[in-house]
């Protein structure tokens, strides 16, 4: 298994709590953090902790960087680019379901017509986790908001278990956030961030785009350091 400290784990769980507001219809707040340039310092920060080599030049604050004074990201542009990418009642150009990108033979649908059993694996994994996920905010549990909520709740539990000692905890918490990444979040991660990062009009949802990419490689690549 891939070891991760406390202070790493903790910074993960922020990136991956960025991505969750961000992919829920922004609000007044998201947009002044954006205008004041604090998302920008925050998402340094975060991306520092997680690799001090980050280069921010080609990594997921690039995008940031191109926010011009003259031209601010008000918060009218961010909802219209959200609704652009995920929903548009006619044609969103982002799927924002993992059920949308499975393949029919991922899970037996026999005896299911109307629910996705995408979906059903998700929640019994949330269940079996302890950890509920937010329903009012996510409409299903294969919702990408949902996924990276959950992956964040996971390396929060992981990092307060690092910080107390308990490491047989951490290492459970570790498994179970290797383990939905196998079956669930890394079957789509890369489809769907890049397509996000490509369909983008504002610099911030570009963000979303290449920080999603960004985390959903470094999990590949803590799984593959681990086999």
């Amino acid at each position: 298994m891939c070891s991760i400290s406390a202070e790493r784990a903790f910074a993960m769980a922020d990136a991956y709590r960025l991505i969750g507001i961000l992919l829920q219809l922004p609000d007044a707040s998201i947009a002044q953090g954006i205008e004041s340039g604090a998302m920008q310092e925050d998402l340094a920060a975060i991306l520092s902790e997680i690799d001090s080599t980050q280069n921010a030049a080609t990594g997921p604050l690039r995008h940031l960087g191109e926010r011009k004074a003259a031209q601010p990201v008000t918060l009218t542009d961010l909802r219209r680019d959200y609704t652009k990418l995920f929903t548009n009642p006619e044609h969103p150009c982002v799927p924002i379901y993992e059920s949308t990108y499975k393949q029919t033979g991922d899970f037996d649908t026999s005896a299911l017509v109307f629910v996705s059993p995408t979906a059903l694996d998700a929640e019994r994994i949330y269940r079996e986790s302890g950890l509920a996920i937010d329903s009012v905010k996510h409409d299903s549990p294969d919702h990408m908001g949902a996924e990276v909520d959950y992956l964040c709740a996971l390396y929060y539990r992981m990092g307060e278990h690092a910080s107390n000692g308990n490491s047989e905890q951490a290492a459970s918490a570790h498994a179970q956030k290797d383990a939905f990444c196998t079956t669930h979040f890394l079957k789509w991660a890369h489809g769907f961030f890049s397509l996000v990062e490509e369909n983008a009009s504002t610099p911030v949802y570009r963000t979303v785009g290449a920080l999603g990419s960004y985390l959903a490689e470094t999990e590949q690549r803590c799984i593959r350091k681990a086999s």
